[in-house]
């Protein structure tokens, strides 16, 4: 009987490494790319000096190295101290100095890190297909330091702040302090939001998606924890007769128990940021590391939206100023009901959580896909010669 010849399913041919397509002046997409170290490809990025051409063997020795690693911490060490500040004490600057309701300022820095964060996708475009990372974070930077420059005008110059005489602790919570001008408000949200839009240039044991769960684990314990702390120092309060005086210190209840969710949200911000910050980057396409990178900010930024709609949502709920019944988020943090509001944020914790957990378990590494498709190559190519009677 003859032999007939079985062959396998045709494979197809393998692009020369030359023919790539250049997607901007930094940046050739291609699985191949020429390394400037041996002139071999291999995949990754190929490394440019900042006129975007590729460096040397030479070169790539002389540069780099403990100097600048230690610049770029110190420069992000710089940057996180100055966001971080504004974030957290712009609520308390609107409030004390520019007289708006705490509510409003919530949602104004709320609406600053969601830009901030979210616009970071912009940046991470920007340098992937045009300007390259250094130009990218240069230029963002610059748009950074001109927007803290003008919120320290804001906070120096007495005419862009309204009138602080008669504005006592009392003025301060029956709202009779003289309230900002419009286009005091209108320049300290510009420059505020210019901040937020020059952020956008800083675009790396368990697994990555391990690591997020980890994070979120802690981040539930942490709003679980604030509810509970809550609750108790509502009680105390009420019981102590600072109901009304919701600004005066409680002197035998110490603000350290505050540390706790602190301590806790910050192990989260380790696990859950660096995890999801290494898996966006491994996973991404190489084209696209920036703005995968940029995509755990974007999650960040969507939040921030997401929390001021729901507290418009929880406010509009809650309160009923005919039956003069104040809302969860009230300006008098004693006769509002934060420890509800804690509580419901952990239920959608836990949700969350959940939800995660199911995509994650589904989910399949790049890389193992890579080793998948490899052995089935090999199989491929082992059983093209074989007869078969």
């Amino acid at each position: 009987m003859a032999a007939r010849e079985i062959k396998s399913p045709s494979v197809a041919p393998v692009e020369a490494p030359h023919r790539r397509k250049r997607l901007g002046m930094y940046f050739l997409e291609s699985d191949d790319r020429r390394t400037a170290l041996g002139g071999g490809y291999t995949s990754g990025a190929t490394p440019v000096h900042i006129l975007g051409k590729p460096l040397t063997e030479a070169s790539v020795l002389r540069t780099g190295g403990w100097l600048a690693a230690f610049f770029i911490f110190g420069n992000e060490m710089a940057e996180r101290m100055a966001y971080f500040g504004l974030s957290v004490n712009m609520v308390a600057f609107m409030f004390y100095v520019m007289h708006r309701p705490f509510d409003d300022s919530a949602n104004a820095v709320n609406n600053f890190l969601g830009i901030s964060q979210a616009s970071s996708v912009l940046g991470g475009f920007l340098a992937d297909a045009f300007l390259g990372r250094y130009w990218t974070i240069a230029i963002f930077t610059t748009i950074y330091l001109a927007g803290l420059t003008g919120i320290t005008l804001c906070a120096t110059m007495t005419s862009l702040m309204p009138n602080q005489d008669k504005c006592d602790q009392i003025a301060l919570l029956t709202g009779n302090c003289e309230p900002a001008e419009p286009w005091q408000m209108l320049y300290l949200y510009t420059v505020l939001y210019v901040t937020a839009f020059g952020a956008a240039g800083h675009p790396h044991g368990a697994s990555q998606l391990q690591r997020v769960g980890i994070g979120l684990a802690f981040s539930t314990v942490s709003v679980a924890w604030a509810g509970i702390f809550e609750r108790y120092r509502r009680h105390y309060a009420i019981q102590h007769g600072y109901e009304a005086s919701f600004l005066i210190p409680m002197p035998d209840l110490s603000a350290y128990w505050l540390l706790i969710q602190y301590c806790l949200i910050g192990i989260a911000e380790v696990f859950c940021i660096v995890g999801l910050l290494e898996f966006l980057y491994e996973e991404a396409p190489d084209a696209m590391r920036s703005i995968g990178s940029a995509y755990a900010a974007v999650a960040g930024g969507l939040g921030c939206f997401a929390a001021t709609v729901l507290n418009i949502i929880v406010k509009s709920i809650t309160g009923n100023e005919e039956k003069r019944r104040p809302t969860w988020l009230s300006q008098n943090i004693n006769t509002g009901r934060f420890d509800n509001f804690y509580w419901l944020l952990t239920v959608m914790s836990v949700i969350n959580f959940c939800a995660f957990l199911f995509a994650a378990h589904r989910y399949q590494y790049r890389a193992k896909q890579a080793t998948e498709t490899r052995e089935l190559a090999n199989v491929q190519l082992s059983t093209r010669d074989h007869t078969v009677p």
